[in-house]
């Protein structure tokens, strides 16, 4: 899932320069990137297939929604570096806000 999450927003932010008239799908690069989506969506989808058939869905669904949010969470911090210009007002929202995900 974190990988479907990494390469749809690399995907997104090729896809909006090109559609301001700045094509960014003429490198080799940026097909490896939308080819990884678009394996990984397929792939995400099937593996959740596969794991409701071997698990119970109140088993299932709490876990992959934990573990999707907190791995997008590490991805887009380490990746993308969305955290590091946080500030203490940051970090208290940011946590308050992943407290309210996770116990609503």
């Amino acid at each position: 899932a974190d990988f479907t999450v990494l390469f749809g927003k690399a995907f997104s932010g090729l896809l909006l320069p090109t559609l301001m008239g700045d094509n960014q799908f003429t490198s080799p690069f940026v097909v490896l990137i939308v080819l990884v989506f678009m394996v990984s969506l397929p792939s995400q989808i099937y593996l959740i297939d596969q794991s409701l058939v071997v698990n119970d869905a109140l088993y299932h669904i709490p876990n992959f929604y934990v573990f999707w949010n907190v791995g997008s969470i590490i991805t887009g911090a380490i990746y993308y570096e969305e955290m590091a210009n946080f500030k203490l007002k940051n970090w208290l929202g940011f946590f308050s806000g992943v407290v309210i995900l996770f116990f609503g």
